[in-house]
């Protein structure tokens, strides 16, 4: 199974800039990890191509479908936007990041609301407390 785990910190207090990150995890092994500079929708856009790259490579290899995969969100405006058409707020958004909302749609891709409490995203966003930071 792939789960992955999405999350974005808006203005870090030391550059004010946007860090997105995520995890996949495959068979409850962390398998692959980036942080970026980017905004919690197209960070589930980046997400979501690793995901699918991972799958298909899963596919080729042990010549079975991979059902689908689960990607943990903490931010519900950007579940709501890969899940529904185009808004006034969302249509700046480029085209190349829109792929999610075709995906949720076929169910090949499931967008899970997590606490932030639970968010192992944070790791990539954010400096963590020794017990956070132990828990994840």
């Amino acid at each position: 199974m792939i789960e992955a785990y999405v999350d974005v910190y808006y203005a870090c207090h030391l550059n004010r800039r946007i860090v997105s990150g995520y995890t996949i995890k495959l068979l409850n092994n962390y398998v692959l990890w980036k942080s970026k500079n980017e905004a919690e929708y197209i960070s589930v856009s980046y997400c979501v191509r690793e995901c699918l790259f991972l799958s298909q490579l899963l596919s080729e290899m042990l010549s079975a479908l991979v059902f689908t995969i689960v990607v943990y969100e903490d931010n519900q405006s950007a579940i709501k936007i890969s899940s529904t058409l185009e808004t006034k707020r969302s249509k700046h958004i480029d085209v190349r990041h829109c792929f999610p909302r075709e995906l949720v749609a076929n169910n090949k891709i499931k967008l899970v609301y997590i606490k932030s409490d639970d968010q192992v995203g944070d790791m990539f966003t954010k400096v963590l407390c020794e017990q956070k930071f132990s828990k994840f």
